[in-house]
Formats: C-alpha cells, structure tokens, sequence
C-alpha cells in the first residue's frame, strides 16, 4: 500500500499506484501546512512531519489520526534506510597437540609419553576472498597445565590473513608455537595443547593432521580429521 497526504485536507489517504487516485483513510487532526514528509518505518509504524507547526507526528493507519512526537521543525520529506542483517561469520575449533611429553605422571601426563605434531590445513574454495581470523586459546603450555578446571585460558595470540579465491593456507606446529612462544619457538618444543579458532566470512574447508611417535622416533601414527564449521 502506498500511502500519502493531502495538504488542502489535512488528511492521510491512499494512494493507487495505477491511476493515482487518492482515497482519504481520516482527518489527520492538525494543519499539514506548505511542506511534509510521511515515512513508514520497519515495523510499520507511520511517521509524518508537517510544516505549519514544525511537527514530527505518528499516524494512525486506520483511521488517519495524528500524534505530535514533538516539535522539531524538520518540515520537509523522510526516509527509512533498510535494516542490514549483520555479516555471518563461520567458526571452526580445532584442537592442536604439540611437542615433546616426557614424564608419565598423572599430575604433568595430560598426553602419554611421546612426541606429537598437528598441521591444519584451510581451503577456501569459494570464488571471492576470504577473510581470516585465527585465535589461539591454549590449555597446556611449556608443558604446564594452565587451563585444568576449574582454571581456564583466554585468547593468548590471534593472527589474520585474507586468502583469495580457491587458495589454501596451513598452520603447522612451527607457526602455532611462534604466535604463542615468538619467533624463534623454543626446540625442542615443550608440550603444547589447546584450541586453534578460525573465524571466517564465508565456509571453509578445514583438515587437521595429526602424528605422534614414541620419543625413539620407532613408532609414528596418523590421523586426519575433517572439522565442522558452525554459524558464530
């Protein structure tokens, strides 16, 4: 529906947007004047300004009736822009074990004794660009144990990249424990475990490698693991 305001009536109308013709709803109640403006908001709401006073009214739809919000001397026409949906953005946690574990003791062995490594891969396979945010949340560092409960870890590093179409990227351990140690990381590198959060501005594809060998170096396994992705 369209509607409109008829100055030499003072009234709120509707107006076919074939023929033009204007059929009065009611008497608005006030003096419109030279100049006015009528809107209607998201919501549906009927907003109006008339020049005779400077006044900024609401109308009643039904039955055309005015109520002064106040005094405001805006007289000429108003706009609503439309409403944007903020940006969706899509989380990927992805769990990352590190380093050396030496000693199997309950208090210090949150992993049994070895060596572990984990490489996270990010495909972007869409046709635009991506934009990246990384934040590490770390549970285990320099072997010590700093987010058991009833403790928990913050964000400790972040990093960010901006990938372009169908390329891929990849955080090792190596680059993982640079954000977290700085560059260069220690080496041997102590156990090291936490969560690596991808935030992104379109789905991703997002693999995570992990290796683990006894510390002989005699024994290696590996797992690749495909992480979901989930609305943030």
């Amino acid at each position: 529906m369209i509607y409109g305001i008829d100055r030499p009536s003072n009234s709120l109308g509707l107006l076919d947007p074939v023929t033009g013709t204007y059929t009065v709803i009611g008497n608005t109640g006030d003096t419109v004047g030279d100049t006015g403006g009528l809107a209607a908001a998201p919501d549906g709401v009927l907003y109006a300004t008339f020049a005779a006073n400077g006044g900024f009214y609401t109308l009643d739809k039904t039955t055309g009736a005015a109520t002064l919000i106040a005094i405001n001397d805006v007289d000429y026409g108003l706009a609503f822009a439309p409403e944007r949906e903020p940006a969706k953005l899509h989380s990927y946690s992805v769990k990352f074990v590190l380093g050396y574990q030496e000693s199997p003791e309950l208090e210090v062995g949150m992993v049994r004794p070895g060596v572990y490594a984990t490489e996270i891969n990010i495909h972007n396979y869409n046709d635009t660009r991506v934009a990246v945010r990384k934040h590490l949340l770390p549970l285990v560092l320099k072997g010590r144990a700093i987010g058991r409960e009833p403790e928990y870890t913050r964000v400790a590093a972040q990093d960010a990249i901006v990938l372009p179409p169908d390329t891929a990227t990849m955080d090792d351990g190596f680059r993982i424990a640079e954000l977290l140690y700085g560059s260069p990381p220690p080496q041997p590198l102590p156990l090291t475990i936490g969560y690596l959060e991808i935030v992104s501005t379109e789905p991703l594809a997002v693999d995570a490698v992990y290796t683990v060998g006894d510390r002989e170096g005699r024994t290696v396994s590996i797992d690749v693991e495909r992480v979901e992705g989930r609305r943030k």
